[in-house]
C-alpha cells in the first residue's frame, strides 16, 4: 500500500516537462505547477511569438505572467523527499536507439506512445494527455508512434500531402493542385488507398484460384494414370488366362503399386479429398459474364455502363462523358479541374463565382479564409495596418479606424499619451484595464503625476502634497507658491 501511495503521489507532484519532482515549484495561472527553471526555459522558446502558454491545457497568456515560488508547494515536496520518495521511471520507458522518441521531453527522452498527424510530433503516455483532454486537441488524429511523419509534407510548400494524382502516381496537398498539378486527376489518398487495398485484395484471391487450379490439374493427371494403370492390368489378365482355358481360376485382388502421394487413390476411384478440392474449385470459379452485359451504373443519370463504352472515373464513381459535367453551368468537365460542391462537381469559373472575396485585397479567396473583425481575409493578406508583420495565430486589436493592429503599435497609435514620459498609457502586465491620471485635460501614469518643476511626485492624500495649476502647468505646493509670490 506504501509504494502504491507513493507512486501516486510522486505522479501528482513531479513536473510534466522534466519528469522529475518538482524543483523550487511555481504556479501559473491556469493552475497548473512546473519548476521554476523548467517553465521559464518554455517560455522563451515562445518569447518570439509573444504568446505563452501552459505546456499541458495549452491556454495562453499575454503578456508572459510573472512566477512566483509556491511556498506551501515547496515545503511539501522536501517533506516528500525526505521519505525517500523519486519518481523512477523504468528503464524500458526511455527511448533507445530504434525506438520512437517524445519530441515534448527534456533532457532524457522517453519512449512516444502516439504520433499526431495534425501537430506532427510524437508524444509519450505524460505529454499525451492534453490530447485526450482539452477540446482543441481531441480532434486531432493520432496514430502509432512513427518517424516518418514528415515524409507525409509536401516538400514545396510545407503542407500534409492528403490528395492523390492519378495523373503522376503520387502524394500531393491541396497548393499542388492550383499549381505544378492543375487540370490532373486528383482524389483524396485516403480514397485511393482504400481502391489499392481492394484490388490488391482481388490479386490475392487471382492468384489463390490460379494456385488452386493447378492443384486441381495435378489431381487430374494422377487420376488419368491410374485409369490407364487399371486398364493395362486388365489386358495382361485376359492375356494370361483366355477365355478357351476350361480351368477355373480363383479371382483375387490385384494391388498395383503407386507414387508416394499425401492421399490414398483406390483403384478405379478418386479419394474423397480429390473431391473435395474438385467441388471447391469448380464452386469458387466465377461464372463467365456476356460482354455485352451492362456491369456498372453511371453516377448521374444512373443509366448502365456497358464495357464496351468508355467512361470517367471521378469522385469514386464512374460516369458517361456526357453526364460528368459542371452543376452550374452545365460544362463538360473531361480532363478539366474541377472542385467537388455539395457531393457535385462545379468548374473553377462556377466554384471562384461563389467564394468570398478578401476584404484586403478584392481577389476570391480559394484557399484558406480567414475571418476576423466579421470580414474575410486571405492568410496572406491580414497584416498589422502599421508593421505589416502577419497577424494569423497572433493576438490582434481593431483599431478605431477598423483596421487591425498588433498589440504593440495599436497602443502606440490609439492609447492616451503620458504628458512627462511621453509614452502611451497602456495596461499593466496581467490585466486588462488601463489606468491613467487625467488633470487639466492632460494623461498621466500614476507614478509620472508630479510637479513640472521640481519633479516632485504628488500625492492623493489630502495632508501630502498636492497639485496646484499654474498657467497650464501643474506645480506643487512649495513652487506654486514660489511662483505667486514672484
Amino acid at each position: 500500500m506504501s509504494q502504491r501511495w507513493n507512486q501516486t503521489e510522486s505522479a501528482k507532484y513531479s513536473c510534466s516537462i522534466c519528469l522529475d519532482l518538482l524543483k523550487d515549484p511555481v504556479t501559473i495561472p491556469c493552475g497548473h505547477s512546473y519548476c521554476m527553471n523548467c517553465i521559464n526555459d518554455h517560455w522563451d522558446g515562445e518569447d518570439q511569438r509573444k504568446i505563452h502558454s501552459c505546456p499541458q491545457c495549452r491556454k495562453e497568456f499575454i503578456p508572459r505572467p510573472g512566477l512566483e515560488k509556491n511556498i506551501m508547494l515547496a515545503d511539501f515536496v522536501e517533506e516528500l523527499k525526505k521519505t525517500g520518495l523519486q519518481p523512477a521511471q523504468a528503464d524500458h520507458c526511455y527511448a533507445g536507439p530504434e525506438d520512437v522518441a517524445c519530441d515534448f521531453c527534456s533532457g532524457r527522452k522517453m519512449k512516444a506512445v502516439k504520433s499526431c498527424l495534425v501537430c506532427l510530433a510524437s508524444y509519450c503516455q505524460n505529454h499525451l494527455h492534453p490530447h485526450y483532454e482539452s477540446p482543441t486537441f481531441k480532434k486531432h488524429n493520432l496514430v502509432e508512434a512513427s518517424t516518418k511523419l514528415h515524409q507525409n509534407i509536401c516538400s514545396h510548400h510545407d503542407e500534409v500531402m492528403k490528395i492523390f494524382c492519378r495523373t503522376d502516381q503520387q502524394c500531393i496537398c491541396y497548393l499542388c493542385t492550383m499549381d505544378e498539378h492543375k487540370g490532373h486527376e486528383t482524389v483524396p489518398a485516403a480514397a485511393e488507398r482504400a481502391e489499392k487495398q481492394k484490388k490488391l485484395q482481388e490479386s490475392r484471391q487471382q492468384i489463390q484460384f490460379q494456385n488452386r487450379e493447378k492443384d486441381v490439374k495435378l489431381l487430374q493427371q494422377k487420376m488419368e494414370c491410374i485409369s490407364v494403370s487399371d486398364d493395362k492390368t486388365e489386358e495382361d489378365s485376359k492375356a494370361s488366362f483366355p477365355s478357351s482355358d476350361k480351368r477355373r481360376v480363383k479371382s483375387r485382388p490385384l494391388s498395383v503399386p503407386l507414387p508416394p502421394g499425401p492421399d490414398p487413390v483406390p483403384a478405379g476411384g478418386v479419394s474423397p479429398n480429390m473431391k473435395k478440392l474438385i467441388k471447391n474449385f469448380n464452386k469458387d470459379q466465377p461464372a463467365p459474364v456476356p460482354t455485352s452485359t451492362p456491369t456498372k451504373i453511371c453516377g448521374k443519370c444512373g443509366k448502365d455502363l456497358s464495357s464496351t463504352e468508355p467512361a470517367l472515373k471521378a469522385m469514386g464513381k464512374l460516369f458517361h462523358p456526357s453526364c460528368f459535367c459542371c452543376k452550374s453551368c452545365h460544362r463538360p468537365l473531361q480532363g478539366m479541374q474541377f472542385y467537388v460542391k455539395e457531393g457535385s462537381p462545379e468548374c473553377k469559373c462556377c466554384y471562384v463565382t461563389f467564394l468570398p472575396p478578401c476584404s484586403q485585397c478584392g481577389e476570391k479567396i480559394t484557399d484558406r479564409i480567414l475571418k476576423a473583425m466579421g470580414k474575410c481575409f486571405h492568410v496572406r493578406c491580414f497584416l498589422c495596418s502599421t508593421c505589416s508583420c502577419n497577424l494569423d495565430g497572433l493576438p490582434f486589436i481593431a483599431g478605431e479606424d477598423d483596421k487591425p493592429y498588433c498589440v504593440q503599435d495599436y497602443h502606440k497609435r490609439f492609447s492616451p499619451q503620458c504628458e512627462t514620459c511621453k509614452e502611451p498609457i497602456v495596461p499593466a502586465p496581467g490585466s486588462e484595464e488601463t489606468v491613467k491620471l487625467v488633470a487639466l485635460g492632460k494623461n498621466y501614469h500614476i507614478k509620472c503625476y508630479q510637479c513640472e518643476d521640481c519633479a516632485r511626485p504628488f500625492s492623493s492624500e489630502v495632508d501630502k502634497y498636492q497639485g496646484h495649476p499654474v498657467d497650464g502647468r501643474i506645480l506643487c505646493t512649495k513652487c506654486h507658491t514660489k511662483r505667486t509670490m514672484m
